[in-house]
């Protein structure tokens, strides 16, 4: 790997911005659906992505499709593979090995069909149930972790430190509960401050 290649895959992947959704479509004669797919993809309200997409050997207009796609999204990534030509199950899993290849580390993965339509939240919708899920699970650790040695630690431990562990409780509920209605009511939950 090339000091090149190194800068391509970390590009967009920084502490203050969230590394791009890679999304995984795996293609084979699918130029009836592909347009409305495709234009689906470019409407997402999360503007940090990539697509990967696998042609499995298709016989009508779908890799031109996927080529007028790719020059139209110049500032985003459109990488067209060739496919193992073994069926749909086989095509998605030589994307999901291609992933790595292609996408920052911390990305990441959307699965999408061909013949999908697809709403213009799900992206951002999606980013925001994981990071819920995430949070979920974090909060889930300082609690068992929290309420297994506070007994041993109290006696130990002055005021100050208790009521930072309380506060960190505390945040993790916020971010959970903030997080779980972001991912239930989309991007228009809270008005955006700065209406343009």
């Amino acid at each position: 790997m090339t000091l090149q290649d190194m800068s391509d895959r970390s590009e967009g992947a920084t502490a203050a911005q969230p590394a791009p959704a890679g999304i995984l479509l795996a293609v084979y004669n699918g130029a009836d659906g592909l347009p409305a797919q495709l234009d689906s993809i470019a409407a997402q309200d999360d503007p940090d992505w990539r697509l990967l997409v696998s042609d499995d050997g298709s016989h009508d207009d779908s890799d031109a499709l996927i080529a007028a796609f790719a020059g139209r999204m110049q500032g985003r990534r459109v990488v067209r593979l060739t496919g193992p030509g073994q069926g749909a199950a086989r095509n998605f899993l030589f994307l999901i090995r291609q992933w790595r290849a292609h996408l920052p580390p911390g990305s990441l993965m959307a699965f999408c069909d061909q013949d999908d339509v697809w709403l213009t939240d799900k992206l951002s919708r999606g980013r925001a149930a994981l990071a819920a899920v995430l949070m979920v699970v974090i909060f889930r650790f300082a609690w068992e972790v929290t309420a297994y040695t506070w007994p041993e630690m109290m006696p130990t431990l002055p005021v100050t430190a208790a009521v930072y562990y309380i506060a960190v409780l505390l945040a993790a509920v916020h971010s959970v509960l903030h997080l779980g209605l972001l991912a239930w009511g989309g991007r228009d939950t809270w008005p955006s401050e700065n209406p343009s």
